[in-house]
């Protein structure tokens, strides 16, 4: 029999006190009689005997009853060997059967062969390893039939597994997904999807976003991919998803919109080139009939006035009066008709050009709204046809109504250059000022129509806060033709 260990080298009742502290069950047994010679407070707690009833006991007595012979031949066989390690089923006086671990060491106590005896529950141990072997089936599972592609890969960005789905992505088994690389999926070199893009998602812990790779069939996908750094140690997680068919959608939806807006810009240039059309020809009626008519009247008047004169004896005869008042009305009404032939279709437009055209709106503007209002121009002509010259009126014009019903302005400086092949214009006003974001979804109508109008010209308008007050609109106009709709639909 080998000699005691060294807990067991002290006195008896050091012995038993620094066995009673051991935090597992444990005991001492007579390997003559198998009998208990002394039993720990967590065997008395775990197996639910009392001291008493333990020392009256057998360690036989705790087995179930299947095992005991079983217990006594293996007992007969390491007897004499110095320690001994095995799995056993014990028993509790409550009857509840559970699996434990033993660990046996042979000593003198009190001067008689025995076995010192540590228990290890293996009841919860064994538990989790029946949830980790279920829980790693059901991962093994969800990796198994995912839909997404799933990959993982190793410090070096080596593939080490792929599922199912990620072999159908790439078009290829797994053996060969294991010898590539995270870099080389791919179809371009951007720094994200190279050597260095690898080891800053190491760095940062997580990286998402799309890209295109080329399967091993030459065929080009469209990915979105989630990545994840370190799920296990020195082992990294990638979803991959096949979105090539819903870019494609997309794209197919996107176009159509495209299309259908283009339709819209179409008609409404169409539409917009009618209402000059019609306000061309209201203006020449009304300056070349209308205007002319009322001419004549005028002249018929007043002949009709001097026989009146003549055939009445007295100088304010009434009918000489209304006929004076008459002329008057007539008068005033050939003002209005030239205004409104003036407004519908700027004659110093189709005469003079649009720098002309412009400073006689802003003489108009000035004399009807009592605003202050300036044209500074560094050019003398700007070469636009008709078309195009009259949109740009028709952009200072709203730019101009804008002033006036919103801003609250004194004073107006137009400013006109021609910088490489573009014409600028800014409007700015010393008023309240439009609001600080003028992109939102505040925006007036006018100014959405400012911008329709020059982006069917593929130009620009920008509208700002002045430095200090007030509002700065600046309309940018290529004068190399770049129309968003075909010349014919301006009917120029």
């Amino acid at each position: 029999m080998a000699t005691a260990p060294p807990i067991f080298a002290a006195p008896i009742a050091d012995q038993l006190a620094l066995f009673d502290v051991i935090p597992l069950p444990a005991w001492i047994f007579d390997t003559g009689t198998l009998r208990f010679l002394a039993i720990n407070d967590a065997a008395v707690r775990r197996y639910g005997y009392s001291r008493d009833e333990f020392l009256r006991m057998n360690v036989v007595d705790i087995r179930p009853a299947e095992d005991r012979l079983q217990v006594l031949e293996e007992f007969d066989r390491h007897r004499d060997d110095p320690s001994y390690r095995r799995r056993w089923w014990h028993q509790t006086k409550s009857g509840e059967v559970f699996q434990v671990e033993i660990s046996a060491q042979a000593f003198l106590f009190r001067d008689r062969p025995a076995w010192l005896v540590v228990v290890v529950d293996m009841s919860e141990h064994l538990r989790l390893q029946e949830a980790l072997f279920h829980s790693r089936r059901r991962l093994q599972a969800l990796f198994d039939n995912a839909l997404d592609a799933i990959l993982l890969a190793n410090d070096a960005g080596e593939y080490v597994d792929a599922n199912a789905a990620a072999c159908a992505l790439l078009c290829c088994n797994r053996d060969e997904i294991l010898q590539l690389h995270v870099w080389d999926l791919p179809a371009d070199d951007s720094v994200s999807h190279t050597r260095e893009g690898w080891a800053a998602f190491l760095k940062e812990g997580r990286m998402s976003g799309g890209y295109q790779l080329r399967a091993r069939d030459g065929t080009l996908r469209d990915v979105e991919f989630r990545s994840v750094a370190n799920v296990l140690p020195g082992l990294h997680l990638a979803i991959l998803r096949d979105v090539t068919a819903e870019n494609a959608i997309r794209r197919d939806a996107q176009t159509r919109l495209q299309e259908s807006h283009e339709q819209s810009r179409r008609a409404a240039a169409r539409a917009r080139a009618r209402r000059e059309e019609d306000r061309t020809r209201m203006a020449r009626e009304l300056h070349d009939q209308l205007g002319q008519a009322l001419a004549a009247l005028k002249i018929d008047l007043h002949w009709v006035g001097q026989q009146a004169a003549i055939a009445c004896e007295r100088p304010g005869d009434v009918v000489a009066e209304k006929i004076s008042a008459m002329m008057r009305l007539v008068d005033d009404t050939i003002s209005r008709v030239r205004r409104i032939s003036s407004e519908l279709r700027p004659p110093v437009l189709d005469k003079l050009g649009l720098i002309a055209a412009l400073e006689w709106e802003a003489e108009e503007f000035s004399r009807r709204t009592h605003i202050r209002t300036r044209v500074r121009s560094g050019v003398d002509h700007v070469d636009l046809d008709r078309g195009r010259a009259m949109t740009v009126y028709r952009i200072l014009q709203e730019a101009l109504t804008n002033v006036a019903t919103h801003a609250a302005a004194s004073n107006v400086r137009i400013s006109v250059s021609v910088v490489a092949t573009e014409l600028r214009i800014a409007i700015s006003d010393d008023g309240r000022g439009i609001a600080a974001d003028p992109t939102s979804g505040s925006v007036g109508l006018g100014i959405l129509g400012m911008r329709e109008r020059a982006s069917l010209l593929g130009g620009t308008v920008a509208v700002r806060r002045g430095r200090r007050r007030g509002t700065i609109a600046t309309i940018v106009i290529p004068l190399t033709e770049r129309r968003r709709v075909p010349r014919d639909d301006w009917n120029d």
